[in-house]
């Protein structure tokens, strides 16, 4: 677990920390092993292509905590699914290794607690993490290495330098050029080239070949899929946006 402790002078308000975070609630603030209260967490954003939303930041108490008093701002990240990667939709790079810096940051924090754990030697606890560990271990399997993956994926962005044939490889990946879209307005579209579609529609479910129904159910769906040539999309009521794939001229 990442986490890093300040004592208190009755005077000073911000304490400041550098590991990496997602969201607020990940960062957990306590004095003398306490939850803290009347404190605000201020994250450094990580920017657009950043790995991780947030780089670091500080807290602000509104009170100064009290001489001797012992800070300690950690890191807490759920051992959770993030994304929920669905059939038929585009699966972004960005997002993706979002995803998998996530599980790595998991992965070190439960390696780190392991390690403080066998200071102490608490049995129990110890195969505790040892299980979780094994069971992230599991799902990665099927990955592969994440450090090729992330490659990879940065390597597929742009297709500008490749060969006829590393362009054509970029179209059946359904690499979408969002320079090139056009705007569809009426409720139906049938794919002339293999494309990228997006729109969101207060209909509850859309359909792909008036058979493949994509949705949730809720009042609205958010609808990112890629079409082969000839596929058609319809019963969305707002406007559809179709983007052009990398590598067709």
């Amino acid at each position: 677990m990442k986490k890093v402790s300040y004592i208190g002078n009755d005077e000073t308000t911000i304490f400041y920390f550098s590991f990496p975070y997602y969201e607020k609630s990940n960062i957990v603030v306590t004095v003398n092993g306490a939850a803290a209260s009347g404190v605000e967490v201020v994250g450094n954003p990580g920017g657009i292509n950043a790995d991780f939303p947030f780089i670091g930041g500080h807290i602000a108490f509104d009170n100064a905590p009290g001489d001797t008093d012992v800070i300690t701002i950690s890191r807490v990240l759920p051992l959770s699914r993030v994304v929920d990667y669905q059939q038929m939709v585009q699966i972004d790079p960005k997002t993706l290794n979002m995803d998998m810096n996530y599980i790595k940051q998991v992965l070190d924090d439960l390696n780190e607690e392991l390690d403080e754990i066998q200071e102490t030697t608490d049995t129990d606890k110890l195969n505790e993490v040892k299980q979780k560990i094994d069971a992230i271990n599991e799902r990665l399997d099927g990955l592969g290495n994440i450090t090729n993956i992330r490659t990879d994926i940065t390597n597929l962005k742009d297709a500008s330098n490749l060969t006829d044939v590393g362009k054509h490889t970029i179209v059946s990946l359904g690499i979408p050029d969002y320079s090139n879209k056009t705007t569809i307005n009426t409720n139906t579209y049938t794919a002339t080239e293999p494309c990228f579609v997006s729109c969101d529609s207060w209909n509850k479910y859309i359909y792909i070949n008036d058979t493949n129904r994509i949705g949730c159910g809720a009042n609205t769906v958010n609808i990112q899929v890629f079409l082969d040539t000839g596929d058609k999309i319809s019963g969305y009521d707002t406007p559809l946006f179709v983007y052009k794939l990398k590598g067709i001229e």
